[in-house]
């Protein structure tokens, strides 16, 4: 999944949609049990994390929130995010 960027936010609309993600993930973190399992690594040899919280996934949970999109490999970080659109 992606998730709007805070420290490299390309618009002042990305950096607000990076600190609600970012206050909802610290929120779902705190309300139950955490369970974290890794599953190798993606292109860029980052660890692929998939994080439940009472046996919830964290990650569709923040999808059908509307807090992160769908990763597209490939995707260039040079254009702007659907959060600058």
């Amino acid at each position: 999944h992606d998730a709007p960027e805070l420290d490299h936010a390309r618009c002042d609309r990305e950096k607000t949609a990076a600190l609600r993600a970012k206050a909802r993930l610290e929120e779902l973190m705190r309300s139950g049990k955490v369970e974290i399992k890794t599953e190798g690594c993606d292109i860029y040899r980052r660890t692929r994390v998939y994080v439940t919280v009472d046996g919830k996934d964290v990650a569709a949970t923040m999808m059908a929130e509307g807090l992160v999109i769908p990763y597209q490999s490939g995707q260039s970080r040079r254009l702007p995010g659907p959060w600058c659109r």
